[in-house]
């Protein structure tokens, strides 16, 4: 049997506190109509008729009360962040415009803790100073501001990549954003689109993935690929760390490690498809022609991968008939380009 509490309080005359396990609230008003407001932010209005028993009830905002069934049993399944599709999200755009749109859809309760409220408020108005103060001086927040910070940073600001590489590591060293009560509460449901390669690009909601990635395409943009090479390898395996590693490969011309990364790849989807094009490119940078062709062909198996994939493999498969001096082949796979 599960234990239950419920009491409620008389303040003054028209104002009642009351207390249960889910919420504190208060109540206005006497007689038949009553308003109560509680600390999850849901606001109730109901008025009646004295001795019929009819009421009429109207409830909106916070979070709606759900029972579970004590027959009921959940299962914890392991998100591998790994270009699987993300909860539809509440807004597009720019980061910085879904995560005004995402505050303006929630908002703290009346006893939400104040810290909470200056957050939402610096999210709200796009405060970017202000998310970072609270990300160097209120440690319970920390996480939250640096990685919201991330995706706040002005392009137009002249530190913009030290910046952002200041607030991934930051964010990577305290935690995972996934778990992080801020973020969970206001922020799941965001979803951002980074491009990992010219031709690919992969979605996630705010997690340790789309820090880590953040970080990595940050300092691919400066050329610091050995950096970036050397951060991903720590990174559990997976979709995106694959790509990434082989995209810095091809950067840093390690033809070698991008023939052992794609070996024994199958053409399944976009990024083995993209895994396959990398290779046949290091097949043919070091001469092995034909060995080029068959992962160049593999790559082109499935007519299903997206066109900007398809049209790298043709490019690439027509500069190597180019080195071999085949001119009519070379022009066949442009041409299917055009």
């Amino acid at each position: 049997m599960a234990f239950r509490v419920n009491r409620s309080f008389s303040l003054v005359p028209g104002v009642k506190f009351r207390l249960n396990k889910r919420s504190v609230g208060l109540t206005f008003g006497k007689g038949p109509f009553h308003y109560t407001v509680n600390s999850r932010g849901r606001r109730t209005a109901s008025a009646g008729i004295p001795g019929t028993g009819m009421y009429y009830q109207k409830a909106s905002g916070g979070v709606p009360y759900t029972r579970r069934s004590s027959t009921t049993r959940t299962r914890s399944v392991p998100n591998s962040n790994t270009f699987q599709e993300p909860a539809p999200p509440i807004a597009t755009g720019t980061p910085a415009q879904m995560l005004t749109a995402a505050m303006q859809m929630k908002k703290p309760g009346i006893f939400a803790n104040k810290v909470e409220k200056r957050l939402h408020r610096a999210l709200i108005s796009s405060n970017f100073a202000e998310v970072e103060a609270i990300a160097s001086s209120e440690p319970r927040f920390a996480l939250a501001a640096h990685c919201l910070a991330l995706i706040m940073v002005p392009s137009s600001d002249p530190n913009e990549t030290q910046l952002r590489e200041t607030h991934a590591l930051a964010a990577l060293s305290l935690g995972s954003p996934e778990s992080d009560p801020f973020i969970t509460k206001y922020v799941s449901r965001i979803a951002c689109t980074i491009p990992i390669s010219p031709q690919l690009s992969v979605t996630l909601p705010m997690c340790r993935s789309f820090i880590t990635l953040m970080h990595v395409e940050n300092l691919q943009e400066q050329k610091r690929f050995d950096e970036a090479l050397n951060f991903i390898m720590t990174e559990p395996i997976s979709n995106f760390t694959t790509i990434s590693s082989a995209e810095l490969f091809v950067s840093m011309e390690r033809w070698d490690d991008i023939i052992t990364l794609t070996t024994g790849t199958k053409n399944t989807d976009d990024v083995s498809a993209l895994l396959l094009t990398y290779r046949g490119i290091a097949f043919r940078e070091q001469g092995f022609f034909d060995a080029a062709r068959e992962a160049f062909a593999d790559a082109l198996r499935s007519k299903q991968r997206s066109v900007e994939i398809r049209h790298l493999t043709l490019f690439a498969r027509a500069q190597a008939a180019i080195d071999q001096n085949h001119h009519a082949a070379a022009r066949k796979d442009l041409e299917k380009i055009l």
